[in-house]
């Protein structure tokens, strides 16, 4: 929801100063609310996946794994935690 409040205001800014600008100024201040809106994307969630990286640890240890991996990376077997982080991270 912050993300998307944040993109609605950055259109907004957009349109409103567009008009009055030429078109390579244009592009440059696109530019310019896009990497604002990365950064904004970045703040919101390094916290998020630095939870979801301790929450892997602490489950991956508990269950005495010596690696994890993305399961889109794994063809064959492994130990599918998904579950159990959610449940960790959600409290459900």
């Amino acid at each position: 929801a912050t993300m998307q409040a944040e993109s609605e205001t950055a259109k907004k800014e957009f349109d409103a100063k567009a008009a009055t600008l030429a078109d390579k100024e244009k592009q440059e201040y696109f530019m310019q609310l896009q990497q604002r809106l990365q950064l904004k994307n970045q703040e919101l969630m390094v916290p998020i996946f630095t939870k979801v990286d301790a929450v892997i640890k602490e489950v991956s240890e508990a269950k005495g794994l010596g690696i994890v991996v993305d399961k889109g990376a794994v063809i064959y077997g492994g130990q599918d935690i998904t579950e159990d982080c959610v449940k960790k991270i959600t409290g459900k």
